[in-house]
């Protein structure tokens, strides 16, 4: 991966950080999953209704957590290899978690298990299409 972040770089695969995308798409496909996977959780379990600030408030931490990876990725603390993807599911979920028992100073365990079942889902999902996208591509 360059340090230029429009440039399409690094391993292109189903666990790799961009899948053969630019890493700004990469970057903004990992958002936009943060936010469908709250916007999911909310629809289905607000028990108060649905509300923008409600779905934002439990959005946020892991959008923190999403800004943590890529961080560490645009740093170059880890490099962009086969399954760096993993590891930007793996933090984003990670301090996700953490931060939202720190604020709300609980976290049920089903909702850590579930949250990284659809993390993993829409941010592993994506990168599984664009890498088959990207390799019929090249073939052609």
């Amino acid at each position: 991966m360059t340090n230029s972040p429009d440039a399409t770089s690094g391993p292109a695969g189903p666990l790799s950080a961009t899948a053969g995308i630019s890493t700004t798409m990469a970057l903004a496909v990992d958002a936009i999953a943060v936010l469908v996977f709250a916007l999911l959780g909310k629809l289905f379990h607000a028990s108060d209704g649905f509300s923008v600030l409600g779905w934002l408030g439990t959005a946020w931490p892991f959008l923190l957590g999403l800004a943590v990876a890529w961080a560490v990725l645009f740093t170059g603390v880890l490099r962009p290899a086969p399954g760096s993807g993993l590891g930007i599911l793996i933090v984003t979920w990670f301090v996700g978690i953490v931060v939202r028992g720190i604020v709300t100073m609980s976290v049920a365990w089903g909702f850590v298990v579930t949250s990284l079942i659809f993390l993993g889902i829409l941010m592993l999902g994506w990168r599984t299409v664009a890498s088959f996208v990207s390799r019929r591509q090249s073939a052609s």
